[in-house]
């Protein structure tokens, strides 16, 4: 803001320049013989003595034009300070916003419990108070939804879970218990490497339990659970992902995935 201030004050300057021009070409014109530079800056300083009428016709010539060069400079003035001002509003407005901003993205990072505590644990000398649901970042999640969940240190890919349980302990954060769903590269093979399938779709259901922040939560998703003997649903009309097999992360092995399996 301090350059444009100066920049305006140059051009005050520059336009009161012009105007002082114009008025000694006026002067120099009409007068030829009787003006000298000095003079337009005090017309009252020795002018034309022996001529007196050219003298006062001189001042009426140059007063109309001076009071147009002060006019000229107090609205120029004006039009700097204005622009200032605005300038430093606006700016003010800017870090109000980034002051909102900032505000937003906290209320955004709290995963906050809904409704009230449904039972009341303790876990080794650290008291659980459990919800039914929470929400975060605009969205609702309660128990038995099935989730994606942000992909752990080193994976592209986002896990997936089906919430079994919501607590928090003291004033930490909410925290969410989710029984896994393992992706075929995910699970790994007793003999070594991992399983493979044909279907992007495919899941491998488990009874593993991963506690995690309740802000690791991204979004609901549609998981299709079919035990042996059941159609697969249609990959247009019931788009989601599908779980025929249970892996068995102790041992690392697989098999058809059963009714008991469903109600873990």
């Amino acid at each position: 803001m301090g350059v444009f201030a100066r920049d305006d004050r140059k051009n005050t300057i520059t336009k009161e320049t012009m105007v002082g021009i114009r008025v000694s070409d006026k002067i120099r014109r009409d007068f030829p013989d009787s003006i000298t530079t000095s003079t337009i800056s005090s017309p009252n300083n020795s002018l034309d003595h022996e001529n007196p009428n050219k003298k006062m016709k001189l001042l009426h010539e140059i007063e109309p034009l001076n009071h147009q060069l002060h006019q000229q400079i107090r609205r120029d003035s004006s039009v700097c300070v204005d622009s200032v001002v605005d300038d430093v509003e606006e700016d003010g407005e800017d870090c109000n916003d980034d002051d909102d901003d900032d505000e937003d993205d906290e209320s955004v990072n709290d995963a906050e419990p809904i409704g009230d505590v449904v039972r009341v644990s303790d876990d080794g000398g650290s008291k659980r108070n459990h919800f039914r649901a929470f929400r975060f970042d605009g969205n609702v999640f309660q128990l038995e939804d099935t989730v994606l969940v942000a992909p752990e240190e080193g994976k592209v890919k986002p896990s997936v879970a089906v919430i079994k349980d919501i607590f928090q302990v003291g004033s930490d954060s909410l925290m969410v218990c989710g029984r896994r769903f393992y992706r075929p590269e995910e699970a790994e093979k007793k003999e070594g490497g991992t399983w493979q399938t044909s279907d992007a779709r495919e899941l491998f259901y488990s009874s593993y339990l991963d506690e995690l922040d309740a802000f690791n939560v991204m979004h609901k998703c549609v998981i299709h659970l079919v035990p042996v003997g059941k159609t697969l649903p249609d990959r247009k009309q019931q788009p989601g992902f599908i779980v025929q097999k249970f892996y068995d992360f102790g041992t690392k092995t697989i098999r058809n995935l059963t009714k008991r399996d469903c109600d873990l």
